[in-house]
């Protein structure tokens, strides 16, 4: 690993683009195979990746930043890398592809959204993760539990298992919302057996930070037990529709941006030689300095 920091200083100082690029993504790489985010992300924070001077290393360097983005809990930012990395990608490379859309599944689940099933269903060993998603969308917390246990092996293969042990929270929170939309009253006993969440003192603590995130508008009677749920009478009044605006605007904001890094204009120094091409060829014309009466 050393000579490999040593060659990428060495490219540096010969700035050699290319090289640069190929080997900032090999010392991401061997980061992210032996888990030491931390030093990948020190690495980030010290380097700097020039872009458009390869689509292929584009790509692999917004996936591996969105792996290390979404182990860092920025999800946001993490979504919009693999975006743009699925938007590069070559269309020869399926299974690229496939590893880089499960791990988006994954982290539109942990942003608390649900995934359209219809551009996963062709990807290339994919059943496991749409019986996952299909467990999140019910909000069973057993079923979720069981999906893990029987495909934990092929979970680790796509180093996903520590990342889909994050989804219980959202599992959680998915149940609780269908509950909320179930029932007007319920008690707190009967949540923590729908939900097969232990104790109603952790099923307590479960509500009052859904409740805070907003996941669901409820208030709880700590004199009765009972969660008492309250009617959205206008979405409008949420702050759900000034969240998909900036989502959208984000988005068509990275597109341009995008865009317009990939733009090459001529240089100066080009520019300046067509001009004075011109200008030798109307002296050899004998034009120079000369215009024409119309």
């Amino acid at each position: 690993m050393k000579e490999v920091i040593n060659a990428y200083r060495t490219a540096c100082l010969d700035l050699d683009e290319e090289t640069q690029v190929t080997l900032i993504n090999c010392i991401l790489r061997y980061y992210i195979l032996n888990n030491s985010y931390e030093q990948a992300r020190n690495f980030l924070s010290k380097s700097k990746y020039i872009e458009n001077v390869s689509v292929h290393e584009d790509s692999r360097y917004l996936y591996y930043l969105g792996r290390i983005n979404c182990v860092n809990m920025n999800y946001s930012e993490a979504f919009s890398n693999l975006t743009n990395c699925l938007r590069k990608a070559p269309e020869g490379s399926p299974g690229f592809i496939a590893t880089v859309e499960k791990l988006q599944m994954i982290v539109e689940l942990l942003m608390g959204e649900i995934p359209d099933l219809s551009k996963y269903n062709k990807l290339f060993q994919v059943g496991p993760y749409i019986m996952l998603l299909n467990s999140v969308k019910k909000g069973d917390l057993n079923e979720f539990k069981e999906i893990i246990e029987r495909f934990k092996t092929f979970f680790f293969q796509d180093k996903n298992y520590n990342l889909i042990q994050r989804l219980r929270l959202i599992v959680i929170k998915v149940g609780l919302r269908r509950i909320n939309l179930s029932y007007s009253r319920i008690s707190i006993k009967d949540i923590a057996e729908k939900l097969n969440l232990g104790s109603e003192k952790e099923t307590k603590l479960v509500i009052m930070k859904a409740i805070r995130d907003g996941v669901f508008l409820a208030k709880i009677n700590n004199d009765t037990g009972v969660v008492e749920s309250k009617e959205i009478t206008d979405v409008y009044s949420t702050f759900d529709p000034q969240k998909a605006f900036h989502r959208r605007i984000q988005f068509l904001n990275n597109i341009f941006n995008e865009s317009m890094k990939g733009i090459k204009y001529p240089d100066n120094k080009s520019k300046k030689k067509k001009e004075d091409t011109l200008a030798d060829e109307d002296e050899d014309l004998g034009f120079e300095g000369q215009y024409l009466d119309l």
